[in-house]
């Protein structure tokens, strides 16, 4: 208020009264709204009957005309212009305060020499008070009220010059507010387009994966029979060499489908319809076990299920978890050793959309090879193998079927490992839906 001493109060009207009028405008109003407001408000301090702003171009030779107060608009200013560009140049006396960067006061309008004709239906102007908006040595914009019934005044040349610093300090506001909204909306409908792209890719992709697995199960198949076939006709005769060559073919043929059999599982993931139902952990990880022990006759591993957490989740899902997250830890273990596999769990609570949320937290800890955390975040993409084929079995899709199982129940799947000292999987899920 330094610059403007005079105007701390004005007809009983505070100016600071209105300055905070101004800004909760900006809250609640447009741009043309909020300057619209401004215009109002001067005009009550002023006794002013008509208002404009304008904002001025960065060349400084060209005024766009932007808003006029309300009872301008309906009562006296019937022109067309909003929105346009005029030449200050060709401009009337009205924008001497441009010229002469300084409020200007014109109190017989009509007698001024050199002033042109106004447009048809523009207010009739008797008296006039313009003053400019001046940021970093530009004019930005100017402000003008009138038709005041006396003379206009210093003390309202100290008014309006408050007011329209004030009314400019909001239009900027204003703007990085209104440019930020559109950033974002901007932003959200690109992620809403790029999301819409990837899930049809992602469809496609799906789509392609089933056709291709069931078809080429059918070629496979006739492989591995005519394999039979002829290692039937040419019973006693066919050679040591040849036995070996129907061997690797029918080997092949078995990796393949196997190969096929997973693919289609992760890609059939995507559409089927979860059922969220209360599932009893420790009896899934129970079955899995048992399930899984005919294929460990030689290895005989030791598997330690610790009391587990009930929570709401796709029971066949989460029994596919625990298969391919079991069957893992004891693929990968060290030669000559007894396997043993921990599992346990326990509830947490984590933020998430403004309030806190239960979690369970799952852990698979296994005394395998374990691997570098480098290859942490490759280990759960599809294919992905660290080891080949003569050392360890598997497609390279069990990972990647237990991060998706995951992710659709909304949860999360992290490891931690060293080289020869085991893995430790690490799954959250929601404990209910």
């Amino acid at each position: 208020m330094e610059r403007y001493p005079f105007i701390e109060n004005f007809g009983g009207t505070s100016i600071v009264d209105v300055r905070l009028r101004l800004f909760e405008y900006m809250i609640k109003c447009s741009l043309e709204e909020l300057l619209q407001k401004t215009l109002d408000e001067i005009e009550l301090l002023t006794a002013s009957s008509i208002g404009f702003y304008h904002f001025i171009d960065r060349d400084q030779k060209s005024i766009i005309l932007q808003a006029w107060s309300t009872r301008t608009e309906k009562e006296f200013c019937h022109t067309e212009g909003k929105g346009m560009h005029y030449n200050i140049e060709q401009a009337g006396i009205w924008v001497d305060c441009v010229r002469q960067r300084k409020p200007v006061i014109h109190n017989d309008y009509p007698s001024l020499p050199g002033r042109k004709g106004l447009p048809d239906g523009h207010a009739e102007v008797i008296r006039q008070l313009v003053v400019p908006v001046i940021k970093e040595n530009l004019i930005v914009a100017i402000l003008g009220v009138g038709n005041k019934p006396t003379g206009y005044t210093e003390t309202d040349v100290e008014i309006v010059s408050f007011l329209a610093d004030v009314a400019w300090e909001i239009v900027e506001r204003k703007r990085m507010e209104e440019a930020l909204k559109q950033a974002n909306d901007d932003l959200e409908k690109k992620v809403l387009e790029r999301t819409a792209e990837l899930e049809w890719k992602n469809h496609e992709l799906q789509e392609f994966a089933s056709v291709a697995s069931h078809d080429l199960q059918e070629p496979l198949r006739k492989i591995q029979v005519f394999s039979d076939l002829v290692e039937k006709e040419l019973s006693g005769t066919i050679s040591e060499k040849v036995n070996d060559y129907l061997e690797r073919m029918r080997s092949s043929a078995k990796k393949m489908q196997h190969l096929m059999k997973s693919l289609l599982a992760y890609s059939s993931l995507s559409s089927q319809n979860l059922t969220f139902e209360p599932v009893d952990l420790n009896l899934i990880a129970d079955r899995v076990t048992e399930d899984l022990r005919p294929i460990w006759k030689e290895t005989k591993p030791e598997i330690e299920i610790a009391d587990l957490p009930q929570i709401e989740a796709d029971p066949l899902q989460i029994t596919r978890l625990f298969q391919n997250l079991i069957t893992n830890a004891v693929r990968y273990s060290k030669k000559g050793e007894t396997p043993v596999v921990k599992i346990s769990g326990r509830i947490i609570c984590k933020q998430g959309k403004g309030k806190m949320n239960e979690f369970c937290e799952l852990s698979v800890e296994d005394n395998g090879i374990g691997f570098d955390m480098c290859h942490a975040d490759r280990i759960f993409l599809p294919f992905e193998r660290l080891h080949t084929h003569g050392e360890y079995e598997g497609t390279g899709m069990g990972l990647a079927i237990c991060r998706k199982i995951v992710s659709r129940h909304g949860g999360s799947i992290t490891v931690q490992s060293q080289p020869g000292e085991g893995s430790k999987f690490f799954i959250c899920l929601p404990l209910k839906h």
